[in-house]
């Protein structure tokens, strides 16, 4: 069922739309006032964050 809901993305058989979308999600954004999170911004997210939720895609939980 997983690979179902979530299959490989080799990019092999997309339309031109697709293709289109994938050429700006590749390019990282460069932005002049991008800057690093703060640890203190860091801090308070995972404090926000809930310790009774399931496991997200990427498999980490908020009790890291």
């Amino acid at each position: 069922m997983l690979e179902y809901l979530n299959p490989e993305d080799d990019g092999l058989d997309e339309n031109s739309y697709q293709k289109h979308i994938r050429g700006f999600t590749d390019k990282q954004p460069n932005k002049p006032d991008d800057r690093e999170f703060t640890r203190e911004e860091i801090r308070s997210v995972i404090g926000r964050m809930n310790n009774k939720k399931a496991l997200g895609e990427e498999g980490l939980t908020a009790e890291i």
